[in-house]
């Protein structure tokens, strides 16, 4: 018996069953977190710690008090995650082409080798940096061999800045690979005998027909670099304190869940506010 047609009625009946339930999967673990932190948020901290709900919105009302410090924080993780954003996209948009232009036996293992790193853990990759580029570390005798000083990387905005870009550059490499795959070459080949050099071939053509993944790689990695408080608690100090690492103090240290449950859904509505560009570039390429 052959399968029912794609617009038959009973074909789109199966097809939302099946979705179904990765649909209420991803509702669990995603939704339902969201809103007990916004619950919990509306709470109070009581003397031993934890969470009261009482509604009392304490915690929000902290945040509005201390407007300057949040404020300060918050530009500070920005200006970072942005550093770590430009900088994962100048590496991974060539890296991207270069694997969709490799020949196709071995595209697989080119992908593989960006994602295996991912396979460790991401706490000992961010102290291997640290052992990278402490005083005595093998950056700095290697700088003493050939007669230069030692250079004092770690506890430095840059330190987390190159820690964040190694940490999440494959998530910017993986949607600009699939958009450079999908691109027709032919276009390309068109602009180049319509005269138009390499440079405005990619500028012209290839880059507005990649622009959502690029979009999309670009979200993945500031998305997390924003909320970061392991790379910036290892590599970073005192003048990289970012609002992932105050937010994780809240839960951690001062045991004010409610506290560190507002951080969390100003910076879950963050993320929110980083995915409209994607949408936005998904309709462009559409258009």
């Amino acid at each position: 018996m052959s399968p029912p047609p794609l617009g038959d009625p009973g074909a789109r009946g199966g097809r939302r069953v099946a979705l179904a339930v990765p649909v209420a999967w991803a509702a669990l673990l995603l939704a339902l977190p969201l809103v007990v932190m916004a619950v919990m948020s509306t709470g109070s901290r009581p003397a031993q710690g934890g969470v009261t709900y009482d509604g009392s919105l304490d915690a929000w009302r902290w945040l509005g008090e201390r407007e300057d410090l949040v404020a300060r924080t918050a530009w500070r993780s920005a200006r970072i995650a942005g550093l770590a954003t430009l900088f994962a996209m100048l590496l991974a948009t060539p890296t991207a082409w270069w694997i969709a232009r490799a020949p196709v036996r071995r595209r697989a293992l080119l992908l593989l080798l960006v994602v295996v790193p991912s396979w460790t853990s991401f706490l000992l990759r961010t102290y291997a940096w640290r052992i990278l580029f402490r005083t005595e570390g093998p950056v700095n005798e290697a700088l003493g061999l050939v007669g230069l000083d030692p250079v004092a990387f770690l506890n430095t905005e840059g330190a987390v800045v190159v820690g964040l870009v190694y940490g999440y550059m494959p998530f910017a490499v993986l949607p600009v690979y699939v958009a450079v795959e999908r691109l027709d070459r032919d276009l390309l080949h068109a602009a180049r005998d319509l005269g138009a050099g390499p440079v405005r071939t990619f500028f012209a053509v290839a880059f507005p027909l990649t622009l959502a993944g690029t979009v999309a790689g670009a979200t993945l990695v500031f998305v997390p670099a924003l909320a970061a408080f392991v790379t910036p608690a290892l590599l970073g100090g005192d003048d990289t304190y970012m609002i992932g690492q105050l937010t994780q103090d809240q839960f951690m240290k001062a045991r004010d869940w409610p506290l560190g449950s507002a951080l969390g859904a100003a910076l879950a509505l963050a993320a929110l506010l980083a995915l409209l560009p994607v949408l936005g570039a998904k309709r462009v390429a559409r258009a």
